[in-house]
């Protein structure tokens, strides 16, 4: 083997770890992430905390509009723009629309304690 044919393969073998290492230290961050915006509470529970201040508004079952979104999969939907601002689907988002509010959602954070949202959190999760 030539010493250009050596040159080449090595580059291309550095290029191809440089690749897996770049992917790889993604997909842990992301995994990080969502492993600190993940929901500490019970999906059993968060259930009754939905039907009891939600469920007037949201649809468990479906993500078909009532007064709000359903929140069916609303885990899995894209980010979307709401007043030039790109907007995630996780845990952290739906603590804080909760809790504040925002568009035509009133603030809910005086009506839930810091466990029944988590509890909220988790159950959103299994949908």
């Amino acid at each position: 083997m030539t010493v250009w044919k050596q040159a080449s393969y090595l580059g291309m073998i550095g290029l191809m770890a440089l690749f897996v290492g770049s992917a790889m230290a993604q997909n842990a961050n992301e995994k990080k992430e969502s492993a600190e915006t993940a929901a500490k509470g019970d999906a059993k529970k968060g259930q009754a905390v939905f039907e009891a201040n939600c469920g007037i508004c949201h649809d468990a079952a479906t993500e078909e509009m009532k007064v709000g979104p359903g929140m069916k999969g609303w885990f899995k939907k894209p980010p979307h723009k709401f007043r030039d601002k790109e907007h995630s689907h996780n845990a952290d988002v739906l603590r804080e629309q909760v809790k504040n509010g925002g568009g035509q959602m009133p603030p809910m954070g005086s009506m839930v304690s810091d466990k029944e949202l988590e509890d909220l959190v988790a159950y959103v999760q299994t949908l």
